[in-house]
């Protein structure tokens, strides 16, 4: 399986973009990608949420550069992969919760993680942040960890009701504040021609479903997928979101018969400010549609 990714985000209104990304991808020696994805977005009404995500967004970087190969080595590498991933989370939730207590206040942040391998999907979800997988329909497939979203499963709240109600932004947990964090770990096949979307609240929150699907079209093209993101923001901004925008979207195809030499980046941004931008050498089609 092959990829192509692209990343946009937006301060918004905000007087700092507390929502951190990084986007990786690798091609390894026998010819397959890897496409590792997070979005975490520091939690608005704790203070420093923007250190906080900065952090986790970090930290997931050092673990996909010290452990993808070996996990790409086993065949069957889900419970590896979420034991590193629970492990690293708990230690981050640790480190957090004593950096604010030290400082006298608390920092949290959401954490959206996707890791496409070995046509594989494999994601960690804390928090509202969201993964979709596009295709001829669109999928959500992470669940909101937040009042709201928990009504709605109570059978309390209507999903209109929801849209309207004030608690929509408050969460059930998130890394660094709370007791204790739980993730949710998901994984799911990889099909040819589908758009993963990875996307902050305020990306979706004044767009429909249908209208992410109808912008956010299948392409080979970095270009159009980075084009799209940006006019979801543009859209976003024109419906009066106040909040910041972020989004990463990963298509995918089979890989192609003939090759030509491209180059792809290694992405890591935090709190809106690009920290580490590392060019790689790998192969693409010749001819993209």
């Amino acid at each position: 399986m092959k990829f192509c990714s692209a990343y946009y985000s937006d301060i918004g209104k905000k007087e700092t973009n507390q929502d951190s990304l990084l986007l990786i991808q690798r091609r390894q020696p026998q010819g397959d990608e890897i496409v590792f994805a997070v979005i975490c977005d520091g939690v608005g009404g704790l203070k420093m949420g923007e250190q906080a995500s900065a952090e986790v967004v970090t930290a997931f970087h050092d673990w996909f550069n010290n452990q993808i190969e070996g996990l790409y080595q086993q065949e069957i590498p889900m419970t590896a992969l979420f034991n590193d991933w629970d492990k690293l989370i708990q230690e981050l939730h640790g480190l957090l919760k004593e950096h604010s207590e030290n400082a006298g206040f608390r920092s949290g942040t959401t954490v959206e993680a996707v890791l496409l391998m070995k046509n594989q999907y494999y994601i960690c979800h804390i928090g509202d942040c969201r993964t979709y997988v596009l295709s001829d329909t669109i999928d959500q497939l992470t669940t909101d960890h937040t009042v709201v979203q928990r009504e709605i499963t109570e059978g309390r709240l209507t999903p209109q009701q929801a849209a309207k109600d004030p608690r929509q932004s408050l969460l059930l947990q998130c890394v660094g504040a709370g007791k204790v964090v739980k993730p949710d770990y998901l994984y799911g096949d990889i099909k040819p021609h589908q758009v993963f979307l990875l996307c902050c609240d305020g990306f979706r929150r004044r767009i429909t479903g249908s209208e992410i699907k109808e912008i956010c079209k299948y392409s080979t093209k970095e270009k159009k997928l980075h084009d799209a993101l940006e006019e979801v923001t543009r859209l976003c901004k024109k419906r009066k979101e106040t909040d910041n925008i972020t989004g990463i979207l990963i298509s995918t195809f089979d890989k192609p018969k003939r090759l030509v030499p491209f180059w792809k980046k290694d992405t890591l941004r935090t709190s809106g400010k690009l920290v580490k931008d590392v060019l790689l050498k790998h192969y693409d089609l010749a001819d993209q549609t």
